[in-house]
């Protein structure tokens, strides 16, 4: 037991300080039973058959030759009831199946300000709790932005993003049904929180609601809410006003928190980011292990902890969809997808042999102990790619050879940029370049950029119609492109290796010195301007390229 006496809710509210997890915990445990079945995605259990014989249960389902005794034995019978001696049928029940995934629509409007904000809060502890506890993905969208831009990631993550989202506009029934259009509607159980002035209007059949008002009053404020789960009321107990007031304005975090791996001296190798969520994938103890972790807004905050994945062989390449982490798994002779998490289509299906990707176990051996290789979506296809070679694998065991010149992760997951080389172009969004390959470095960035490199040093920026140019010295190495400040921009290694610059269209260069030094590795996010840098010793660390401040430590010992 720890010292805010969390238990089980431990897991999920450890990254509050004590008397802050305290008082969520106390207001997220009311509302867990009155939120229902956790694996629910509607309705209740139905009778499937009978599974067996129990010693209590209704008359109307007891054994037949029981019942005969009444008849012939009636004390033998009264005998039997009383010492629990007849025997009941049992009824088998087929439980709902768990969601695919929870989705949260928040009103972060002028209504919600104060005690309601901190019924939110304890909503989405309840709803992280059950999403890890079942495996499934976790989501939340903030009215009035964009409807379809759903978050992701652990609940620090998500308390980050919430935390910093208020809106001045209250939200409308249009406003629901715009994002009630971009749920998934088969697997997904989905909540309003918040928007009390909907409460009489149409709000969409797909919508949980839950709300609530200040009840109770003391000295200092408020002290109760009446909070309001699908029709049915709740009282709160609210923190006190101080521990309150930390909550919200985010002083509750524990910001001594310092993401280390869990084991002193576990080795952490090759970050990647290889997808559009904030997560950062390396390499762990072993070929058969990753290292996944979430990566925080700002500097102050906490993000999620590291969380190893074991796999059963060696790691070929991986990604991360959602809340699942998806490996290529060499196993028994072949290759096989791996899916920790929820099941992503029909990719787990995938069971193919070492030659069909042109490998052999030497080549295996070559490839478990470098770099961790990225694994792409398209349209219900795997991509991956081993020494310039891409493959395209479709279960159970199609593969077929494909010729792209580049790919990069896009917001969608099954949708990646993809440049095609073909009949002497390059191809990119379905418009040629008109530029030949010259057999020199071609990237995509985020904003739909492409950067091509035409000769030493010369970088050729395309996007959406638009060219422009990047000049680097002759020997230096383009490792990403990002956008900044409005325009196009390259990170760049110095020819040693050891100093990292910024250089963008309008030719402005900038070293990024605190960043530069005993740098062993370097990956860039495709879709956002994040920057992972692994040390000499083995420390790894995630900076903003915007504000050039670092977001997240992973050390190699706890400190």
């Amino acid at each position: 037991m720890t010292a805010h006496g969390l238990s089980s809710w431990e897991a999920s509210l450890g990254f509050l300080a004590d008397d802050v997890a305290v008082g969520v915990e106390r207001m997220a445990k009311r509302l867990d039973l009155a939120m229902g079945d956790p694996s629910a995605t509607g309705g209740v259990a139905e009778p499937d058959g009978f599974a067996g014989l129990d010693r209590r249960g209704p008359f109307d389902r007891l054994l037949l030759s029981d019942w005969a005794l009444s008849e012939f034995e009636p004390d033998e019978f009264l005998r039997r009831i009383a010492m629990a001696e007849l025997s009941y049928l049992r009824v088998e029940q087929r439980r709902p199946r768990p969601p695919g995934r929870i989705s949260i629509l928040m009103d972060c409007g002028p209504d919600q300000i104060g005690a309601p904000r901190l019924v939110q809060l304890a909503g989405l502890a309840v709803l992280a709790r059950r999403a890890r506890v079942h495996d499934v993905e976790l989501v939340v969208g903030i009215a009035g932005d964009e409807p379809g831009a759903w978050l992701n990631g652990e609940l620090p993550e998500l308390f980050s993003a919430w935390l910093r989202a208020r809106r001045p506009t209250t939200v409308s029934a249009e406003t629901v049904d715009a994002w009630n259009e971009t749920l998934d509607r088969e697997s997904s159980v989905s909540w309003l929180f918040g928007a009390p002035q909907l409460h009489d209007s149409v709000i969409p059949d797909r919508w949980r609601r839950l709300w609530a008002t200040e009840s109770c009053w003391g000295p200092s404020g408020a002290t109760e809410v009446s909070a309001v789960v699908d029709g049915r009321s709740v009282n709160l107990e609210l923190p006190d006003s101080s521990t309150s007031i930390r909550m919200l304005r985010g002083h509750g975090v524990r910001r001594d928190l310092k993401l280390q791996i869990a084991a002193a001296g576990s080795p952490v190798r090759f970050p990647r980011f290889p997808g559009s969520p904030r997560r950062l994938l390396c390499r762990g103890d072993g070929a058969d292990e990753l290292v996944v972790v979430g990566v925080p807004q700002s500097p102050g905050e906490s993000g999620a902890r590291p969380r190893a994945r074991q796999f059963p062989g060696p790691v070929l390449a991986a990604s991360v969809v959602g809340a699942r982490t998806v490996a290529l798994v060499a196993m028994e002779g072949g290759v096989r997808v791996v899916v920790v998490g929820k099941r992503l289509g029909a990719v787990d299906l995938i069971d193919i042999s070492l030659s069909d990707l042109g490998l052999d176990h030497a080549s295996v051996a070559g490839l478990v102990g470098g770099d961790l290789l990225p694994l792409y979506f398209l349209s219900g296809s795997i991509v991956v790619g081993f020494a310039d070679q891409w493959w395209r694998i479709d279960a159970p065991s199609s593969v077929r050879r494909i010729f792209p010149a580049a790919i990069g992760a896009s917001v969608t997951a099954d949708q990646p940029w993809v440049v095609w080389s073909n009949t002497g172009q390059l191809w990119f969004g379905g418009v040629a370049i008109g530029l030949p390959q010259q057999g020199r470095g071609v990237m995509v960035g985020n904003h739909a950029h492409l950067g091509v490199e035409v000769g030493p040093g010369h970088w050729r920026i395309y996007q959406r119609g638009a060219t422009s140019e990047i000049r680097i010295d002759d020997e230096a190495t383009g490792l990403g492109l990002v956008h900044l400040d409005g325009l196009p921009t390259l990170l760049v290694q110095s020819p040693g290796g050891r100093l990292l610059r910024l250089e963008n269209t309008a030719g402005a260069s900038k070293t990024l010195t605190k960043f530069s030094g005993d740098l062993a590795d370097v990956a860039v996010h495709p879709t956002e301007p994040l920057l992972a840098m692994q040390r000499d010793n083995g420390a790894i660390d995630v900076a903003d390229l915007a504000t050039g401040e670092v977001l997240l430590h992973l050390g190699t010992n706890r400190r």
